[in-house]
């Protein structure tokens, strides 16, 4: 029993240590990517809380990297400044890296018989899909979810985009 709760302990660790943060950056690298391709703007790219953490600057992107952040990220910009269209494109970059990232990992898992590369490629391709799914999803992160607690989701704020009237 001592064995099997070490294991899930380590599970635990590995997951909210290494897994989701690196899946969320991915997904917010995407977004930030889309913000770079589509717009002049500069652009910010934060996983964890504001605050100390490490940093990485180039020309208009940069990134902030508290480690042992969990699955929280965000991308910000100027959204005042981008039209409907790149705004659509720059909010469904992320779920479509994630989804993409889904069968990256999975097709990666099935690419070589080491056992322990299958559970990891496996595991990223879960908690990708399970990442793509919280996003796409339109609806408003309830409360418990801290700091995404209040916010729309990809899906929510692209729906909410094109059931916008066209402007003539």
């Amino acid at each position: 029993m001592g064995d099997l709760i070490v294991g899930y302990g380590v599970l635990l660790i590995l997951i909210w240590g290494i897994v989701l943060p690196i899946i969320t950056f991915l997904h917010e690298l995407a977004h930030a990517i889309a913000v770079l391709h589509l717009t002049p703007l500069k652009v910010t790219l934060l996983i964890g809380g504001w605050g100390e953490g490490f940093l990485f600057k180039r020309e208009r992107l940069s990134i902030i990297v508290n480690l042992f952040s969990g699955f929280f990220g965000f991308v910000k910009y100027d959204e005042a400044e981008v039209t409907d269209r790149q705004y659509l494109g720059i909010t469904l970059s992320g779920p479509a890296a994630s989804l993409l990232l889904t069968f990256l990992f999975w097709g990666l898992s099935l690419l070589w018989g080491q056992a322990l590369f299958i559970f990891l490629m496996r595991v990223f391709a879960v908690f990708s899909f399970i990442h793509f799914l919280f996003s796409i999803v339109p609806i408003r992160y309830p409360r418990w979810l801290g700091r995404y607690g209040g916010r729309r989701s990809d899906g929510l704020r692209a729906l909410s985009l094109l059931r916008k009237p066209v402007e003539q």
